[in-house]
């Protein structure tokens, strides 16, 4: 089964740790007095600190659209995702959490979504989403480890947990890592050469007559 796990950028956590543990993050919006910025797209964690240094008021936050949680939800979904969980900024301090509640009724029948108050903010909502992260690898059947996400902690760490639940352990990489002995498949190359090489085999084995 495969589970994807979904926070929103009030979690903190670094974007290479979202992208080595396949974290899907939802930005917020923040603004300066009339300017409007969309977290970690339009406004930097450096630029965020630079503009409160000389901005003459305090910024304020605005939750993430409900279509800005459907299209990430229908992305993992359409991808593969046998179902998500959503772990959020907490409900006393933003409507973030009631866009992800809206957005996954929408999807109601497709893919079973889990959506969880946090209760917290900043790294209380990483340390969440970092520990859903760790429980979806422990359910996974097959566990690719692609690229840093080999060599990467925290990220390094979850193959080996997928491991021992019982998983079998893909990894994509140019060159082997301390990772490859523990793999069940080492396939060496670019992951850009080979992950479409291997959906194409996938996609070949589902279709009928072949």
């Amino acid at each position: 089964m495969a589970v994807r796990v979904v926070s929103d950028s009030a979690c903190d956590l670094p974007p290479e740790t979202c992208e080595a543990l396949g974290i899907e993050i939802v930005p917020l919006t923040i603004r300066f007095g009339d300017d409007e910025y969309v977290d970690r797209k339009e406004l930097s964690t450096e630029d965020f600190w630079r503009k409160l240094e000389s901005a003459p008021v305090l910024p304020e936050t605005a939750a993430p659209s409900v279509g800005a949680f459907e299209e990430t939800f229908r992305n993992l979904h359409e991808g593969g995702a046998d179902g998500i969980v959503c772990v959020n900024l907490s409900a006393a301090l933003s409507a973030t959490m009631q866009s992800a509640q809206v957005a996954a009724k929408a999807l109601d029948g497709l893919c079973p979504i889990e959506i969880i108050d946090s209760a917290s903010a900043s790294m209380g909502i990483g340390i969440l989403t970092l520990h859903a992260a760790r429980r979806a690898a422990e359910g996974a059947d097959v566990f690719l480890s692609i690229g840093t996400s080999a060599v990467v902690y925290p990220a390094a760490s979850l193959p080996l947990i997928a491991k021992r639940a019982g998983a079998y352990i893909v990894e994509i990489n140019p060159e082997p890592t301390p990772l490859t002995p523990a793999a069940d498949e080492f396939l060496q190359g670019p992951s850009g050469v080979i992950l479409p090489l291997l959906a194409e085999a996938m996609e070949g084995a589902r279709s009928p007559g072949r």
